[in-house]
């Protein structure tokens, strides 16, 4: 857009943004963004209002699985091992502020796993198998960003390193 936002609505496109950027682990990523609440609220979906991003085959989560019935909200935080893919589910911890610009990083390291928006930690994790693998003989991987729901996202900035 002319002001350099990025305006994202997922069902115009394959609800996916590749960054052209490769990275391997450890790496981190920075996210300033705005969603939308008016333009989800109408829809529907089992992951309504997410921001995920890839790396490879793995995927991280923000605001997860979330069902159309309020009930069944989680607003988790899910993400796959790095290396070796298994789910892992953190409910509750992962929900995002509609209206507003956040910032969201993830660091995905070799010591530490975490998760902050808005300056916050939601989730940090240590000793994870992952941390004890050689990961410098990992190829560099895409960062893929994206959402499950339909609603406008806008980025401001995205940093990966």
């Amino acid at each position: 857009m002319e002001n350099g936002e990025a305006e994202f609505i997922a069902w115009i496109s394959e609800r996916k943004l590749d960054t052209n950027v490769a990275v391997r682990l450890p790496f981190r990523i920075d996210i300033e963004f705005l969603s939308e609440k008016k333009s989800e609220e109408f829809l529907w979906g089992t992951t309504k209002g997410s921001l995920w991003f890839s790396h490879g085959s793995c995927t991280y989560t923000m605001n997860a699985e979330n069902y159309a019935e309020k009930a069944l909200k989680k607003h988790a935080i899910t993400f796959e091992q790095p290396v070796l893919g298994n789910e892992l589910l953190y409910p509750h911890i992962g929900e995002i502020p509609h209206d507003q610009y956040n910032k969201l990083t993830w660091m995905v390291g070799e010591k530490h796993f975490a998760v902050i928006l808005n300056g916050e930690v939601r989730f940090c994790g240590i000793n994870f198998p992952y941390m004890d693998m050689d990961l410098h003989l990992q190829t560099p991987q895409p960062i893929i960003i994206g959402t499950n729901g339909q609603g406008k996202k806008l980025f401001r900035s995205i940093k990966i390193s």
